[in-house]
């Protein structure tokens, strides 16, 4: 029984070296959210966000690939697409739903410093109705401003 957890224990934190070891970045995004990237090996990222709307709090979470790999290698310009979840929460109703993501990012060679624009547009349902937020607000492009490590 020692030895497998300590098996197990080797391999976890293994694992999260591995993953320290990623590619990251860190900023805001408009509306007031904060914004995280981790990469996963090449040309997946991890995009998750969190912030406060109107009423309540939002956090996002979109699995993106980077669409054009050979691009980047000569402009700093990724485009990239994914799908993900989003989870809410306000005064009177609590919120899921699936999301879409478009968008470009440039990178600057000097600084650590990462642009993107973007739209995420989405369905949700809130335990009595569904809606599309695409309509009203995840078609409206939004910009990310993040730091690099």
């Amino acid at each position: 029984m020692k030895k497998y957890f300590v098996t197990v224990l080797a391999a976890l934190l293994l694992g999260a070296v591995c993953t320290w070891a990623q590619p990251r970045a860190i900023g805001l995004r408009t509306a007031g959210m904060l914004s995280y990237e981790h990469t996963f090996g090449g040309a997946n990222f991890l995009q998750a966000d969190l912030g406060l709307t109107y009423d309540g709090i939002l956090a996002h979470g979109v699995f993106n690939w980077m669409l054009f790999e050979d691009l980047a290698d000569v402009t700093n310009l990724n485009l990239y697409a994914g799908p993900g979840v989003f989870i809410g929460a306000a005064e009177q109703h609590f919120a899921i739903g699936l999301t879409a993501q478009v968008g470009v990012e440039y990178y600057f060679d000097a600084i650590p410093l990462q642009l993107s624009l973007d739209i995420r547009p989405g369905f949700g349902f809130n335990g009595s109705q569904f809606w599309a937020n695409g309509v009203l607000y995840g078609l409206i492009p939004s910009l990310g401003i993040r730091y690099l490590f």
